[in-house]
């Protein structure tokens, strides 16, 4: 019993390129529609396929079955869904499972100085690193909108990065700064498109540091949330598309409904809705003496808390910020003085 039309005749009949189509044919793909209808987009890019042909070979193969569904086993064949970028600090990798997860929106949020900024730029630096060493050999876009970029802070980082062969890590970051829902709109809409085409499978971090420098001077709440809706959705294509890790940062408010002090994240409830995850980040009073490259510093224990997310439970971790960047805290490093 057949399941469709002729998958052969269908490729050769549609409008797809003849180098395409020597590639579909190089794979031994053109006769098996189940294997391209559950390859993700960014599979086909890795395949070398171009994004142009992505939607009509999907539709084309689409016919030739009479169903898209895949199955729980088949589905853990795509190891690029799985992937995570590691903060490389055993605390706060085993909090979030393996790390942050790609083709999802994360949001740090905490109070000024609390190190969402450092947990930012460690990101852009291990997404980078080599897979052995737990990173996804990618590149980072970074849009900075409170202030200027930290890029000295950066600088500091990356020395403490060691690889051989060693990776200009700075050269993999690319900066832009906005102070506007429009100028964020208008990259998002246009310039982020050609970064990704150009940068085919090679990003995998895009953080917005931080969403309230961006939208909390805007008072129409109203066309704040058509603008952030509309925006976020496009950005969450494009995760979902080129399997890219999404963080941004927030800031903290006054709870209106609350007379003790309390904090909830700014920006208000419908930024919460286009989130996947939300984690809390905290400054302790607990200062440590910390031995670090043969040096003490007196570092703060800070704190990390999953507040919620589809797949993490509820639990907090503490970390530390040294000189060298985000790290784990163990009892070993503390001093002996």
């Amino acid at each position: 019993m057949s399941l469709g039309p002729d998958p052969v005749s269908s490729i050769y009949d549609s409008r797809l390129r003849g180098n395409t189509l020597k590639l579909l044919d190089r794979k031994n793909l053109i006769n098996r529609p189940n294997i391209v209808l559950r390859s993700s987009f960014y599979t086909l890019t890795k395949w070398n396929i171009p994004e142009r042909s992505h939607s009509e070979l999907k539709t084309i193969f689409g016919k030739t079955l009479f169903t898209k569904f895949e199955t729980a086993d088949s589905y853990f064949s795509h190891e690029e869904k799985f992937e995570k970028i590691k903060f490389n600090a055993e605390s706060l990798d085993e909090l979030l499972q393996g790390g942050i997860d790609l083709g999802c929106i994360t949001e740090f949020y905490g109070q000024s100085g609390s190190g969402k900024t450092q947990l930012c730029l460690q990101l852009a630096l291990n997404c980078q690193l080599p897979r052995q060493l737990g990173g996804l050999e990618g590149k980072a876009i970074y849009i900075s909108t409170d202030k200027a970029f930290p890029i000295k802070r950066l600088a500091q980082m990356e020395k403490a990065m060691k690889t051989e062969p060693k990776i200009n890590f700075l050269d993999n970051i690319f900066i832009f700064e906005f102070n506007t829902g429009k100028n964020f709109e208008h990259f998002v809409e246009n310039d982020l498109k050609m970064i990704l085409s150009v940068n085919q499978g090679c990003i995998k971090l895009i953080v917005i540091d931080s969403i309230a420098g961006i939208y909390r001077t805007e008072t129409n709440y109203i066309e704040r949330a058509k603008e952030m809706g509309k925006i976020f959705r496009e950005l969450q294509k494009a995760a979902d598309k080129h399997n890219i890790a999404i963080v941004a940062t927030n800031h903290v408010t006054a709870d209106p409904n609350k007379l003790n002090n309390s904090e909830i994240p700014a920006i208000g409830n419908f930024w919460s809705t286009l989130l996947t995850t939300r984690i809390r980040v905290n400054k302790t009073e607990q200062i440590k003496q910390i031995k670090v490259n043969d040096q003490e510093e007196s570092l703060k224990i800070r704190t990390m808390k999953v507040d919620f997310s589809p797949r993490l439970p509820p639990k907090t971790a503490n970390f530390i910020v040294s000189s060298n960047g985000v790290q784990d805290f163990r009892d070993d490093m503390l001093s002996n003085k």
